[in-house]
């Protein structure tokens, strides 16, 4: 049995609610200075207000949510010794003075550690305590094992609700908070309690279930209740059967937590069953035709079988819809976004949205240039390739149409290289992307020299005589001629004789008879070499 030790722990609070013609004053003022512990042989009870008074200047009804927003006031209840404590939180309505007016409980609104507000007057009146006091409400209960503690701030407001009428202009509420503490023999804190929830809805919905704990304890009263084990609110009449009705708005599986008066807890779990607030599933298998997509969609609701279905292009929610009764199958010519949607009959909607970027009906694009403007030994074709879906795969450079020889290219969207020849002709040019589609391109090369010059009617003198002269027409008609050179050995010359043109004639007058080499060379170097025989040369005198 609990064994009251104290009843009054100490004036931790005082609050002061003033009130003007435009609710211009309301203050919140801390008077507490000191511990407060009270005990006996084996028991005892430490308070310690952990922050300061609270003035707020220029007040006016506000909402909840704002109340909520506000400091409040926070104190820390100790259990010292070795014994089960209970406790009390009480806040106590003081008697005003004959010339003040007092400001109804109906317009305060309480909120303990940021639970759900309350008006003041809706919590259960205790007997007051605190000498001056006119009426007590029980704002919370609790217990605690030995060393250990609990927090807990206050938070109070004036509710938006509060009319601007005669009787509370210029009011005041006063108020302190007091606590009633006791103990429990450890012997007797055992408590057996039942919990059962139960739903109340009939018929599926995306709205809510109702749900009905009914707790039963068998030794001691049902104060509390809680969704997280941490944060709890009173029930309205504790006692040891207790019926708790709560509204689920979230599909999952909750916990469920009361407590008794000594600090007893039981818990229940369960899951709303008629709760549905999840859209249709939608499972979208891709088959890609590389020209074109087609998308089968699969739409499953686990509570619904009555789903509806639209594909848009936009992420407007579609106006109209199709009835799905088996997998849809769509097909995608386009590169473009869609969203697939999805319909249960409560209007749980949902969509999925699905980008076509690998659809690919046109072959690469081709640019080809050469670099040869002049003669050369040379040419350097530079080519650009660009694919702007599925990327350039290949390319290949040929000197005959529809033959390829092609090189591997990792794809990429733009494709850019350089390739040297060395002979004239036309070249094709092809390049391809990851889906064979083929664009080929010539180009003619016309301006590489690697033709050797010619020399023509290269003859000597058949008359005799003392010199011979030796006559050619040097030619080259593609970069020019640059030099030429007569040798008596068959060795290619180191130094040459300067000309300039496509066509020289030749006249060298030769003092010996033998084999002549003649040489030349164009502009880029090849060369190419005749021989003639001089024969037709008398130097001797005749023979007495």
């Amino acid at each position: 049995m609990r064994k009251k030790v104290i009843v009054l722990l100490g004036i931790l609070l005082l609050i002061t609610l003033s009130i003007g013609i435009s609710y211009a004053s309301w203050r919140i003022e801390d008077t507490q200075n000191d511990f407060n512990t009270l005990g006996s042989k084996c028991f005892e009870l430490t308070m310690t207000n952990e922050s300061e008074g609270i003035t707020l200047e220029k007040a006016y009804p506000i909402t909840d949510q704002e109340g909520l927003a506000t400091e409040g006031y926070t104190f820390t209840i100790k259990n010292t010794c070795n014994t089960y404590a209970t406790y009390e939180v009480n806040l106590e309505d003081l008697l005003l003075s004959e010339n003040e007016k007092s400001l109804s409980e109906e317009y305060i609104k309480v909120s303990v550690n940021d639970g759900t507000p309350k008006s003041l007057i809706t919590y259960e009146e205790k007997a007051p305590v605190i000498e001056g006091s006119d009426k007590a409400y029980e704002l919370t209960t609790g217990s605690l094992a030995p060393d250990s503690e609990v927090t807990y701030t206050i938070k109070l407001w004036l509710d938006e609700e509060t009319p601007a009428i005669e009787e509370v202009m210029n009011a005041t509420f006063e108020s302190k908070v007091s606590i009633e503490a006791g103990y429990i023999e450890e012997e007797k804190l055992e408590n057996e309690i039942l919990l059962q929830a139960n739903s109340q809805t009939e018929e599926i919905n995306n709205q809510k279930e109702t749900f009905e704990i009914t707790g039963t304890s068998t030794n001691y009263n049902l104060i509390e209740y809680s969704l997280d084990n941490s944060h709890w609110t009173r029930i309205d009449e504790p006692s040891k059967n207790v019926t708790i009705t709560y509204d689920f708005e979230e599909e999952k599986t909750y916990t469920f937590y009361v407590r008794d008066e000594v600090g007893n807890i039981k818990s229940v779990e369960f899951t709303p069953t008629k709760l549905d607030k999840t859209a249709p599933r939608i499972d979208i298998e891709e088959v890609d035709n590389q020209e074109s997509i087609n998308l089968n969609i699969t739409l499953a609701d686990e509570k619904d079988s009555n789903i509806n279905y639209a594909i848009t292009e936009t992420i407007e929610k579609p106006s109209e819809w199709n009835t799905y009764t088996e997998k849809i199958s769509f097909g995608i010519t386009e590169n473009k976004t869609y969203y697939i949607w999805a319909q249960d009959g409560l209007g749980n909607t949902t969509y999925q949205a699905y980008s076509a970027t690998t659809i690919d009906t046109t072959p690469p694009e081709l640019t080809i240039t050469n670099s040869l403007t002049t003669w050369g030994a040379k040419d350097t074709i530079t080519i650009q390739a660009t694919d702007d879906v599925i990327g350039i795969s290949g390319i290949s450079i040929s000197t005959s149409e529809n033959t390829y020889n092609w090189e591997v290219v990792e794809n990429t969207l733009n494709y850019e290289t350089t390739k040297e020849v060395t002979s004239n002709g036309t070249y094709y040019i092809s390049v391809k992307d990851a889906y064979e589609h083929i664009t080929t391109k010539s180009i003619a090369i016309d301006k590489i020299d690697d033709i050797n010059p010619t020399i023509e009617s290269i003859s000597s003198d058949t008359n005799w005589g003392t010199t011979n002269h030796i006559t050619a027409i040097l030619k080259d008609e593609e970069s020019g001629l640059s030099g030429y050179q007569i040798t008596r050995e068959n060795t290619e010359p180191t130094e040459w004789i300067s000309i300039t043109g496509n066509s020289y004639s030749l006249n060298y007058e030769a003092t010996e008879n033998g084999t002549y080499y003649v040489w030349i060379k164009d502009e880029l170097g090849n060369i190419f070499n005749s021989t003639i025989e001089v024969n037709r040369i008398d130097t001797t005198a005749p023979v007495a």
